[in-house]
């Protein structure tokens, strides 16, 4: 149960087996460790704006054709980027699954970005960008991102990238992008469904077999290059909330201790009984909710309290947030705070496997992380196991509130005066594309 079956292809591709023969279908997810951290540093967007072209042409077929005949089959291929890895996803009857794997490798290995469509691509992903910046809660983490590492880092931008690297992409971009990251030893092929293993085997060979190439190493996301200020405001005029978030650069995912801080997150902010929601929404009716959140990275990465509050009580808010993540390492969890987390985590886990499209992306991460092939199966005992002296220590160890950054996105008229009043300590002023800015509101000119 919650268990894969890893098989290594002569290529190089790495292929997981989940076998479940209750139904007859089967879901396929290729996922490339190539995501927005991948990003050449004068183009953020590439990975995302690669992976969006993918199925816009390839010699066999051209756009309309693939939708077609995936039709046919009765699938479709979606697509997705995060900062660590790349994926294509599809399912398919079983009677089924060999030529739409076809058609899944035919993307995916080679993908011709026809000019025009490259073109539309852009405006397509220029004006969700665009969207973006009518979001608070996109402005803040976009801040977040950028202000953490530093904006030369290859975490320092948002997946969707910027308006400059948009423009700034050309299609042998593209094409050089997926020469170098789409590879089979770069990649893995997961398999879930009505499958066998020998089955799985003659489906990964006739599909990718002959793929070669890809061997770009995996970008070092941990030189972290944070700016100076405590403090960071968006302006965002007439807005009745502001959005908060209260951040850190933590761990990685496959760090020891991430499975400790987990447990520790659904005591803090990750449970409607949490610490932080109980404090903001029950106790105080600041707002509709607040929460916490320990982010899976291959490098280190955030560690966040974030709610959306009343515009009036912003620097109240802020203040019981700095609160509750100080609690944390003054106020070990109590008992029945450990029943609580410990409980949420083991429950949740069936619903990762609830079908085979969700196992398949579910255990995709397991390469993207470099996790054992076991590790879900495991992870309820090492759960169960785990003591509250264990997550205090590992707490006291990666939780530093005293040098997290404040980000507000909010009618900085009104919010301005309360974050002053709470001596955080430097106080910087952004755009909604992350860009600084004065306290006057102009674009903050390099220092030569």
């Amino acid at each position: 149960m919650w268990s894969a079956k890893k098989i290594e292809m002569p290529n190089g591709l790495t292929v997981y087996l989940v076998e479940n023969h209750a139904l007859p279908v089967v879901a396929a997810e290729l996922v490339v460790r190539a995501g927005s951290s991948a990003d050449d540093t004068d183009k953020p967007g590439l990975a995302g704006f690669t992976a969006a072209m993918l199925d816009e042409g390839t010699p066999r077929r051209d756009a309309i054709a693939i939708a077609r005949d995936l039709e046919m089959l009765g699938s479709g291929l979606g697509s997705s980027v995060g900062r660590d890895g790349s994926d294509l996803s599809l399912h398919a009857l079983k009677d089924k699954i060999a030529p739409a794997l076809g058609i899944m490798a035919d993307v995916a290995t080679s993908p011709t970005f026809p000019p025009a469509e490259v073109e539309r691509v852009r405006n397509d992903r220029l004006t969700a960008l665009l969207q973006d910046r009518d979001s608070p809660a996109r402005i803040a983490f976009t801040v977040m991102w950028t202000d953490l590492y530093g904006p030369q880092n290859p975490y320092g931008h948002m997946a969707i990238g910027t308006e400059p690297g948009l423009h700034g992409i050309r299609r042998e971009d593209l094409v050089r992008f997926h020469a170098s990251a789409y590879g089979p030893a770069n990649a893995a092929l997961v398999l879930a469904g009505d499958v066998t293993e020998a089955e799985a085997r003659k489906l990964a060979n006739d599909a990718f077999g002959g793929w070669k190439g890809g061997t770009a190493a995996a970008p070092d996301a941990r030189r972290t290059a944070t700016a100076s200020e405590r403090v960071l405001v968006v302006d965002k005029p007439g807005a009745p909330q502001t959005q908060v978030l209260f951040a850190q650069v933590g761990i990685a995912r496959s760090d020891p201790d991430y499975e400790k801080l987990n447990v520790m997150n659904q005591v803090m902010g990750g449970l409607f009984s949490s610490r932080l929601n109980m404090n903001l929404r029950e106790q105080h009716g600041y707002t509709y909710g607040a929460s916490s959140s320990v982010l899976d990275n291959t490098a280190p990465g955030p560690m966040i309290l974030a709610s959306q509050v009343r515009a009036d009580v912003t620097g109240a808010s802020i203040k019981e947030m700095v609160k509750e993540a100080t609690g944390m390492l003054e106020k070990p969890v109590s008992d029945d705070e450990l029943k609580s987390a410990k409980e949420s985590i083991t429950r949740t886990l069936p619903a990762l496997f609830e079908n085979t499209s969700s196992t398949a992306g579910t255990i995709a991460n397991l390469f993207l992380f470099q996790l054992p092939p076991d590790y879900y199966q495991q992870l309820p005992t090492r759960i169960d196991t785990m003591t509250a002296d264990a997550v205090f220590a590992a707490t006291r160890a990666h939780l530093h509130p005293e040098s997290m950054k404040v980000i507000a996105v909010g009618d900085r008229k009104l919010i301005d005066p309360q974050i002053h009043a709470l001596n955080l300590g430097p106080i910087g002023y952004r755009l909604a594309d992350g860009r600084p800015v004065n306290a006057s509101g102009k674009v903050a000119l390099p220092t030569p």
